[in-house]
């Protein structure tokens, strides 16, 4: 009986699905954010891949005097699902894009191509509903690039998590993939779109200047147009009529 036994559950074992087709972590390469831009007739999507190794070694509290390497690819081609083959076909190594985080988009793209890329993500489904949108001008690769502080990688920096940041001045709304999705068909209202730019005169590392990612204002959306942009100081207010406002900065001017 515990000879028939043991043979009915050899067989029932080899029924059972294993993880034989699991990839590891170091065969893949874990796209983290996605720039895209129109020019010259052409789309351009940015690929910002980290090494996790190095996320995990900061997050475990590991120092390191050298900063870890942010790897950008650039995808081109008259769709965007060119651009986004043309990067597939010239790596190494598989794309996988369940951990982006953040989306860039230029101006150009936000004006006139938006609804094109809402398509295809929406067919792909590449983008989570969580990830967070940012409209960038120019030194799209370059804020792509930039390490945090202290030589951590990008996965602590602003664009990635600014809801550490925006708790202790919530000094301008920020949005999601879900959000921009959301409102971008509906007829009445607006949205506002955070704008970030490449700022080094703020912040010095040793006797380096050193550069990061600053808000610089924001584009306004409605009806499926950009309707505006707006810097930082005319913004001032807005954070009032927000409603995951939770601390905010008042100066008293005795003249006013």
């Amino acid at each position: 009986m515990k000879k028939f036994l043991l043979i009915t559950s050899c067989v029932f074992l080899l029924c059972l699905s294993g993880c034989w087709g699991m990839k590891e972590v170091q065969h893949q390469i874990y796209i983290t954010a996605l720039g895209l831009d129109f020019k010259k007739g052409q789309y351009y999507v940015y690929f910002q891949a980290l090494s996790f190794s190095n996320v995990a070694r900061q997050e475990g509290g590991s120092s390191s005097s050298e900063e870890p390497p942010v790897l950008v690819g650039t995808g081109k081609g008259d769709t965007l699902e060119e651009a986004f083959d043309y990067i597939q076909r010239s790596s190494p190594s598989p794309l996988y894009f369940g951990h982006i985080s953040t989306l860039y988009f230029t101006p150009s793209m936000l004006k006139h191509h938006l609804n094109e890329f809402l398509d295809y993500a929406g067919r792909t489904e590449v983008i989570r509903y969580n990830t967070g949108v940012f409209s960038i001008k120019k030194d799209i690769k370059e804020a792509m690039s930039l390490n945090g502080f202290f030589g951590k990688s990008p996965a602590f920096s602003f664009t990635f998590n600014p809801g550490e940041v925006l708790e202790n001045d919530s000094f301008i709304p920020t949005i999601t993939y879900q959000n921009l999705i959301q409102r971008y068909r509906q007829p009445v209202g607006s949205m506002l779109i955070p704008s970030i730019k490449v700022e080094e005169s703020q912040w010095q590392e040793g006797e380096k200047p050193k550069s990061i990612v600053k808000i610089s204002g924001g584009y306004l959306l409605a009806h499926k147009k950009i309707t505006g942009w707006l810097n930082i100081n005319e913004l001032e207010g807005i954070n009032w009529l927000d409603k995951d406002t939770t601390r905010l900065y008042l100066v008293y001017n005795e003249k006013k």
